[in-house]
């Protein structure tokens, strides 16, 4: 009899990206039986923390030398956060699956409790790295003010616990999976902070012709999730829109139904366009195309074209 072959999963080396890997890899041993190993992979994202993410190239910057290892062998899956993937993946790779998905929300991280993420007061200082994130909170509440920080989850709570801000935005999905306690947290609703495509959801990447890896993939593939997170991604690559475009997009399936929104802003967050569509799951094509097509008629390319995305 031969051998099973043994899994080796590529991650970042982050708390989070390490726990997300492991989660994978528990659940593949228990529905295949087989030998799954983590190879943590430094990339230019976790050592670059001086460099604020508007600054960054504009894509693959947290994902490129995971992708180096899986192009040459040195890994079998990859598993990534779902919103750091770009949309256009190296020739010989693809996206084999998405897991299903938690909560897709930002939220507001404080030391202190919040009935609602609008008690926070006028003269607050919240801290983020995001483009997107500061973009609508500014929108919504042009009298807070921002600090940039990056670094990974635990360095960032740290901070805040340490003082140096009022309130931490990060996505509810790297809390739930690192069982963070001892912060108040408050949900910003989708309509007023709309997430990252892909968020709360994790990509596994796979050599094409890699049927080993792509039918393990497939084991933990969730079908709404998938549909959803490839909507989103549908409509940044058609915008052409990077990690520092300031751009949410939300698609949320019921049943045979699926609905999808999307808002772009500026990056000082003064402008501000939004879309929605919804219909049938067998003409997502359409509904990305609606949004697609609202956005650029409220003149979305125009906030695009000078963040240098591709």
């Amino acid at each position: 009899m031969s051998q099973v072959r043994e899994l080796v999963l590529g991650t970042r080396g982050s708390k989070l990206a390490l726990r997300q890997a492991e989660w994978v890899a528990a659940r593949l041993r228990r529905l295949q039986g087989r030998s799954v190993r983590l190879e943590p992979v430094t990339t230019r994202g976790d050592v670059a923390h001086h460099i604020a993410l508007p600054q960054l190239p504009a894509t693959g910057f947290f994902v490129r030398e995971i992708e180096y290892a899986l192009l040459e062998g040195r890994i079998d899956l990859a598993v990534h956060s779902a919103k750091d993937l770009p949309t256009r993946l190296p020739d010989g790779l693809l996206l084999a699956a998405c897991t299903k998905r938690l909560d897709p929300r930002d939220v507001l991280v404080t030391t202190t409790r919040l009935g609602s993420w609008a008690d926070l007061p006028a003269a607050a200082t919240l801290a983020t790295g995001s483009p997107r994130r500061q973009a609508f909170l500014h929108h919504a509440r042009p009298e807070w003010q921002f600090v940039p920080l990056r670094g990974n989850l635990d360095t960032r709570l740290r901070r805040l616990r340490e003082g140096h801000f009022d309130a931490l935005v990060v996505a509810r999905a790297g809390l739930i999976r690192l069982e963070v306690e001892g912060f108040y947290v408050a949900p910003l609703p989708p309509l007023l902070c709309v997430p990252a495509a892909g968020q709360g959801a994790l990509a596994l990447e796979a050599r094409a012709g890699d049927h080993t890896a792509l039918d393990a993939a497939q084991l933990l593939a969730d079908e709404s999730s998938s549909l959803c997170v490839r909507i989103e991604r549908a409509i940044l690559r058609e915008l052409g829109a990077g990690c520092r475009t300031p751009i949410g997009v939300l698609a949320e399936a019921s049943g045979s139904e699926v609905s999808a929104r999307a808002a772009l802003a500026s990056v000082s967050g003064d402008q501000l366009v939004r879309a929605q569509a919804a219909g049938p799951l067998k003409e997502s094509d359409a509904i990305v195309q609606q949004i697609v097509g609202d956005l650029e008629a409220q003149g979305a390319r125009a906030l695009i074209a000078p963040q240098g995305d591709p």
